[in-house]
């Protein structure tokens, strides 16, 4: 089933009765342009679900780490 699109990136779940967005590169970025980047990576990680009704599905991910800048 489709999540409601509100804004770009942006979904309305109404089983969980909350919003969910996905970051791109250049907002999390933008978010710590005052920071020194140590490490930044993204991708992606197989989830083989969530119970018995569930499918094997992936979830995509960034991990970034940074040091704020004097």
């Amino acid at each position: 089933k489709l999540l409601e699109a509100v804004e770009e990136n942006t979904f309305y779940s109404p089983r969980r009765d909350s919003f969910i967005h996905y970051f791109t590169r250049e907002e999390v970025l933008s978010l710590f342009s005052g920071f020194k980047i140590i490490y930044y990576a993204e991708g992606t990680a197989l989830d083989v679900g969530h119970g018995e009704h569930s499918k094997p599905h992936y979830h995509g991910f960034i991990v970034y780490m940074g040091q704020k800048c004097d």
